[in-house]
């Protein structure tokens, strides 16, 4: 599979502005080219929305994530990773009874792996207490 240079430009400058913990441009790097590289590679997505959700409050960006959490979901709706960044998303987003149906999936996938889920139960707890 060739990777064009356009890419390769893109992870690395991605990558560097992450590690320079510069998030601005991380965030307009990936806002510009993430649907162009990762729209069917649900680990991309999750990781660079993820990062999204702890770095910005910037609503045009949070909602870009929000759309490459969803997908991601899509892609890969049995991992509870990405069905907690999702939840995740959509609290941050205020989206509380969706938030609250995905990260209840999550935690039920997780529990189900034998996974620690202190922190799906955190969020489904935050969420009741605002509903």
């Amino acid at each position: 599979d060739f990777v064009g240079i356009e890419k390769v430009d893109f992870m690395i400058n991605s990558f560097e502005y992450s590690r320079e913990k510069k998030w601005e441009n991380y965030c307009q790097l990936n806002v510009n080219h993430v649907d162009q590289y990762y729209l069917d590679n649900a680990n991309q997505l999750n990781a660079i929305a993820w990062k999204f959700f702890e770095v910005t409050e910037d609503k045009k960006q949070l909602d870009k994530a929000l759309s490459w959490a969803k997908r991601a979901s899509e892609l890969e709706p049995t991992s509870h990773a990405i069905l907690d960044t999702y939840a995740n998303l959509l609290y941050k987003t205020g989206n509380l009874n969706l938030a609250l149906e995905v990260e209840e999936s999550a935690f039920e996938k997780a529990s189900a792996n034998g996974e620690d889920v202190k922190s799906y139960q955190a969020l489904i707890d935050k969420i009741k207490g605002e509903l």
